[in-house]
């Protein structure tokens, strides 16, 4: 049973759209969603100033407007990070650090690396805990440290998926040599 989204998602990606045309579906597409997003974000973040709350960063904002101004050409991303998701553990981190640092060196994008600060499941204190997997995993060896203003780095972690609107990995995956679908038996018999 296919749910409406994943019938949509089929007609989006069908071959009647040309590639260019549907590439710009999609940058629109998110260009509205993020702005309408960043101006909710905005509104909330205003009335908690007014009554003297303390706001929140706003890291898709931040995107949109890095975006943007790598659309327009006038700061093209050039280098990433990528701080982790504070709500996972020390494998699934590391694993988005490596995935961040694939995606540097599969676009010539400089990778600035940013240690790990907050780790869940953690069985000492967290500082120990922290330095335990930093050395374990040996991420940042070689790497540059992410010591640059935070507007001048896209932060992998979070935009991992909307980075695909600036360098288009998904749309060259019928020019890799793996195949990227799986293939069953035609048959109906199980096997393995």
């Amino acid at each position: 049973m296919h749910t409406n989204r994943e019938i949509w998602r089929q007609n989006v990606n069908s071959d009647l759209v040309p590639g260019s045309a549907k590439k710009w579906y999609f940058v629109l597409r998110f260009l509205l969603a993020a702005a309408g997003s960043y101006l909710w974000r905005w509104l909330k973040n205003s009335i908690k100033v007014l009554i003297g709350r303390n706001t929140c960063f706003d890291e898709n904002g931040l995107f949109l407007r890095q975006y943007v101004l790598h659309l327009t050409g006038l700061r093209p991303i050039r280098r990433i990070t990528c701080t982790g998701l504070r709500s996972e553990g020390a494998g699934s981190q590391a694993l988005m650090v490596m995935n961040a640092i694939n995606f540097a060196r599969s676009f010539g994008l400089i990778y600035l690396h940013t240690p790990f600060t907050l780790i869940q499941h953690a069985e000492r204190p967290m500082e120990e805990w922290v330095a335990a997997w930093e050395t374990l995993f040996n991420l940042g060896a070689g790497e540059a440290a992410c010591e640059i203003e935070r507007r001048a780095v896209v932060n992998f972690s979070h935009n991992f998926s909307d980075l695909d609107l600036c360098f288009g990995w998904r749309s060259r995956g019928t020019s890799w040599p793996i195949v990227l679908k799986p293939s069953f038996p035609s048959s109906g018999a199980n096997t393995i």
